[in-house]
């Protein structure tokens, strides 16, 4: 398959399982263009996807996470919120790991071959995915009044209002 569009990507992952159950073992996009484009295996992602949510399920979330929707504390629930993703990434062997940064090191040289694209995100770069997470969050919950947490929560996750 051949497209630049990523919505392409996306229904493709949503339809996989169908897709396989009809019989087809692989499934292949080409993505960017002349000598940056690069084959995306559909199959393999929506695995890797699939394992993902397993472990996030297993990670109990509501450890975690139950407290993102009722909370004005956002710097409190950007490190609770980024050990679940730790608690979800991580490896048995790598119990004492607390934050991604953390994680990525240890990643990085338990690994055979060390690759950058297998490592997830730095802390400070999912600091920032976390708190645009919590200002959607509040924002749904929210929707039919106006609150001055608004404000503080927008301004914090780097948004303005």
């Amino acid at each position: 398959m051949l497209s630049s569009d990523t919505d392409v990507l996306i229904l493709f992952l949503y339809y996989w399982n169908e897709l396989k159950s009809e019989g087809l073992e692989e499934l292949r996009i080409r993505t960017g263009v002349r000598n940056t484009s690069r084959h995306v295996l559909v199959h393999d992602l929506a695995d890797k996807i699939g394992q993902t949510k397993h472990a996030a399920l297993k990670a109990n979330p509501e450890k975690y996470l139950m407290q993102f929707r009722t909370t004005n504390d956002t710097d409190r629930q950007v490190v609770v919120a980024e050990e679940y993703l730790v608690q979800v990434l991580k490896k048995p062997a790598f119990k004492t790991c607390r934050s991604l940064d953390q994680l990525r090191c240890h990643l990085y040289h338990s690994a055979k071959r060390p690759c950058l694209d297998d490592l997830p995100p730095t802390s400070n770069a999912a600091k920032l995915h976390i708190k645009r997470a919590f200002y959607a969050t509040h924002q749904m919950i929210n929707v039919m009044g106006k609150t001055e947490m608004s404000r503080i929560v927008g301004s914090s996750s780097g948004l303005c209002i």
